[in-house]
């Protein structure tokens, strides 16, 4: 058979109509559909988002805070007297849980993640939640841990580990506000680092600030600082997630 031949029965081949699918349940499955036993697309619940969300989030931003964990186990066991000081790893944790809510611009993904299940607002609301609500319970749990080995209050003594992790928070959702923090988006870092260094000479209970503020029964005012800082953290959040959808609609 020459090769014309053989081109001319491929292209036999390719024109042939296919047999037709067998419409035996066609009606039955229509009707499914028009009485909704079937849907187009299976309806996700919240649970099952958060669920899907603890699992994308890297293992980076979990062991982080265990390892801040297990360093304050480990100096209750060495040197007690000086185990506040693990309030200096603190902003090393918000720079962590900050840039892991963000990845999704890190990363250039916002768009692409705008077009899946999930709205980019409800994926970086689950992501913030999952890992705030995770960081706190770890700081509540140091707090426990070495309350015997302070002679403060279990609250005072979460305020001294929260207070650097929420002003790197607050540091570094500003900065995620500007030009220079989306280009550079572990710019934020380098904040985390300058405050843990500030926070050895300020929060930590040997030092003279610190001192003063619990020998005159000021200590609330850390409590309280902590508070407000918190709520600070939550508007700042919300207003970066505003202003994402709002740059997003602009470029789109």
């Amino acid at each position: 058979m020459t090769s014309e031949a053989k081109n001319r029965e491929l292209l036999l081949l390719f024109f042939e109509p296919d047999e037709k699918p067998n419409p035996a349940k066609k009606e039955a499955f229509l009707k499914n559909v028009m009485t909704g036993q079937i849907t187009r697309a299976t309806k996700i619940t919240l649970d099952r988002m958060l669920l899907i969300q603890v699992k994308y989030i890297r293992k980076m931003a979990w062991l982080a805070a265990l390892m801040i964990l297990l360093a304050a186990a480990l100096i209750t066991k060495g040197n007690p007297d000086s185990v506040l000081q693990i309030a200096a790893l603190t902003p090393l944790l918000a720079f962590v849980t900050e840039i892991e809510t963000r990845r999704s611009y890190a990363y250039g993904m916002a768009e692409l993640e705008m077009t899946t299940a999930f709205s980019l607002r409800s994926i970086r609301y689950a992501r913030f939640m999952i890992l705030g609500l995770f960081d706190m319970a770890v700081l509540a749990g140091i707090s426990l841990l070495i309350r015997k080995y302070v002679a403060m209050s279990v609250l005072l003594t979460l305020a001294h580990l929260i207070l650097p992790f929420l002003l790197t928070m607050i540091g570094a959702l500003l900065l995620e506000r500007t030009v220079f923090g989306r280009t550079h988006p572990y710019g934020s870092g380098v904040l985390a680092l300058l405050i843990a260094v500030v926070t050895e000479g300020f929060l930590i209970p040997d030092s003279p600030v610190a001192i003063s503020f619990v020998m005159y029964g000021f200590g609330w005012v850390l409590e309280l600082a902590a508070v407000f800082l918190l709520a600070a953290v939550i508007a700042l959040f919300c207003a970066n997630i505003k202003q994402d959808e709002e740059m997003t609609a602009i470029w789109n």
